[in-house]
């Protein structure tokens, strides 16, 4: 076995059982059909770059070139051109990262990954290597935020599940949102985006993922009440104007974000809001007026806040014993406090109309009593259906046959299909009794909720953008189906217009047609005419006449 040569540099041929790979080396995946390539160009011209090493003890590490020495393994070669440097680690690193790295099929997670070695071992900053490997100091920012991809994220990236510009945008993100983001990206390449017509399923891009983010995750600071100088509200947190997360704050990272004032992590945001209004709240308190959250929304996120149904504005108005102070928790005054009456009902701020007193005591004579009762019925009743309903989706794994019976039957009488004609055999006609539904095949069934699904697109009403896309996805041909339908219609406009011109006929021209036969069966007007035949006058000249069965036959209907 050969012994490594410390000298500073030289040329050898070294057999393969005497070098190994490095284990610092950025490069871990190889692209198994370019390797194959490689091999095969190897085993017919040899190596002809020679690949870069260093000695290690007895052996040889290699620098770059670890490509060039799996294909001559592969090949069946016993030896390899070598150049011999000898390197210390963090030469050897920068080699493998700013060398090594810029040769192809290198994947951007690796290449993120080299750089942050050469930062967190060897001190290098970002300035350094971007002069070195000839990027912009924002390209290396962005590469190195790759390392902060959740684990998911890395492998939908290594598998080419997203892309680089995908991966990028996903990076910035805080880990919860960015699980959120990488299942957008993620669910079979496709978004279901619900128009007005239907749902279209459309592959999510870089610009549609970074406009998602925009509208979902980023939050503006400039409409955040508190102070964005203040350590104290949030001491983890720090003050809004140093915080790494600010888009301003990192302009090489969020270049493409345009307002400087974005936060981009949403739950501190709403962690700070959350600190702020409470020390509102405290400071309302401590100065001994009476103090409640209220809510833009009827149905606040907040439950301990009043929805807009629950109290009224006492700005400026004269103020009542249930006038209090509230500060809104959402919406664009969040933060700000402002004078409400909570009563139900008030003289001053939610007076009776003479028309509801009329109405209340004359029209319904219900008492308060009675009513009070009611509406809490009312109201406990609803908010169990939805609980109950929200246990039952939330246990809804796959759909049985009881379920598709279930939604056969909601649907009785939905698949609106026009006149009777057009009623397909197959089609149950009723679906209202259990025993009806129990008899319907599976395949009747499943046909009934497509129809019910499509029956909306049916006549002339809309674009019918889901009745021809599921067609297209059945393989109809809906041009040849379209065309016939015209020919059709065609026709039967023109039988309507004889038959038209036939009633406003003189009474003259009644009587030389009741003597007329039809020169296609051979049956007389007035052998026909009780069962409500209309005949039509093949030519004026000559009397002749067809019956409406002979005229269709003879038009090819």
């Amino acid at each position: 076995m050969e012994a490594a040569t410390e000298v500073d540099q030289e040329f050898r041929m070294l057999a393969l059982d005497l070098i190994e790979e490095s284990k610092t080396n950025p490069r871990k995946t190889f692209d198994e059909k370019a390797l194959a390539d490689l091999t095969a160009s190897v085993r017919e011209k040899g190596v002809i770059v020679p690949i870069l090493v260093r000695p290690v003890g007895a052996t040889f590490e290699i620098v770059a070139g670890a490509r060039r020495f799996r294909a001559a393994k592969k090949a069946g070669r016993e030896q390899i051109p070598a150049i011999i440097s000898n390197l210390a680690d963090d030469q050897a690193l920068e080699a493998q990262v700013i060398e090594n790295l810029q040769r192809a099929d290198v994947h951007p997670l690796e290449e993120a990954e080299g750089y942050q070695a050469l930062i967190t071992k060897h001190k290098y900053d970002v300035e350094t290597i971007a002069a070195k490997v000839g990027k912009s100091v924002s390209y290396i920012y962005q590469r190195l935020k790759l390392c902060e991809l959740i684990g998911p994220a890395k492998k939908a990236f290594l598998e080419s599940g997203i892309t680089a510009g995908h991966a990028v945008l996903i990076a910035r993100l805080q880990p919860a949102d960015q699980a959120d983001a990488i299942k957008l990206c993620t669910a079979s390449g496709d978004e279901y985006v619900h128009t007005v017509r239907a749902h279209v399923r459309m592959h999510v891009g870089v610009r549609a993922l970074a406009e998602w983010i925009k509208n979902n995750v980023h939050m503006s600071l400039d409409g955040a009440p508190w102070k964005k100088d203040d350590a104290t509200l949030l001491p983890k947190a720090g003050p809004c104007t140093a915080c790494p997360k600010r888009a301003g704050n990192a302009p090489e990272l969020f270049d493409d974000v345009q307002r400087p004032q974005t936060c981009t992590d949403p739950s501190c945001f709403n962690l700070k809001l959350k600190a702020h209004l409470a020390h509102i709240a405290d400071e309302l308190k401590a100065s001994g007026k009476k103090v409640v959250k209220i809510s833009v929304s009827w149905d606040p996120e907040d439950k301990t806040a009043l929805g807009t149904n629950h109290y009224r504005s006492a700005a400026g108005k004269k103020r009542c014993t249930s006038t209090v102070v509230g500060f809104y928790v959402d919406g664009d005054k969040r933060g700000k406090t402002t004078d409400v009456c909570t009563a139900e009902e008030c003289k001053v701020h939610r007076p009776k109309s003479s028309y509801s007193s009329h109405s209340s005591s004359s029209g319904s004579g219900e008492s308060e009593k009675v009513r009070e009762a009611r509406i809490i019925k009312e109201k406990a009743t609803e908010r169990a259906r939805f609980e109950i309903f929200g246990k039952v989706i939330a246990g809804t794994k796959s759909i049985s046959r009881q379920d598709i019976e279930l939604l056969a039957w909601v649907s009785d009488g939905f698949p609106y299909m026009g006149r009777e004609a057009h009623r397909p055999d197959w089609m149950p006609r009723d679906m209202g009794t259990p025993a009806a539904r129990a008899k319907a095949s599976d395949a009747d069934l499943a046909k009934y909720l497509v129809a019910g699904a499509l029956s909306n697109e049916l006549g002339t009403y809309g674009d019918a953008e889901l009745l021809y896309a599921t067609a297209k996805r059945h393989g109809v041909d809906v041009k040849a189906i379209e065309k016939d339908a015209v020919r059709q219609v065609t026709q039967e406009r023109l039988h309507h217009a004889k038959r038209m011109a036939w009633k406003g006929r003189t009474a003259s021209q009644a009587k030389t047609f009741d003597e007329l036969t039809c020169t296609g069966c051979g049956r007389k007007q007035a052998e026909q005419s009780k069962g409500g035949w209309h005949w039509a006058k093949k030519n004026d000249k000559s009397k002749a006449a067809l019956c409406n069965d002979c005229e269709r036959e003879e038009s090819g209907e």
